[in-house]
């Protein structure tokens, strides 16, 4: 009996991050999705990183943090967006980005834009 309780606690576990990651994953192509319809000189006015905290289910409690790169390489544009566990929203940007693992990312999805 001890044995199937640790399984069942393993599993909810494990369901918990799949939760997670699948959230994560939603938010960093949302992200992308955004950047996708604005105009080359909209992009231009971005300032990178950009650092966003998000309470998707609007329980007043920060469940993620959003971090996007972009870089400009002639007619394209080199975008990462990366998702955190909220608790780490005090954490400055450079930090997360240099050991990403470290922090338990959630998602890190790499695309290009062209123009």
């Amino acid at each position: 009996m001890l044995g199937l309780a640790q399984l069942f606690i393993y599993s909810m576990m494990q369901n918990t991050r799949s939760s997670e990651i699948t959230g994560a994953v939603f938010l960093a192509r949302q992200k992308i999705d955004d950047l996708r319809i604005m105009t080359n000189d909209e992009l231009l006015t971005l300032s990178s990183p950009i650092e966003e905290t998000l309470n998707p289910n609007l329980d007043g409690v920060a469940d993620f943090r959003r971090i996007t790169t972009l870089q400009v390489n002639g007619l394209r544009w080199d975008v990462r967006v990366l998702i955190f566990p909220g608790q780490f929203q005090n954490e400055s940007a450079g930090t997360l980005l240099a050991n990403p693992g470290r922090y338990k990312i959630r998602a890190d999805i790499k695309t290009v834009i062209t123009r």
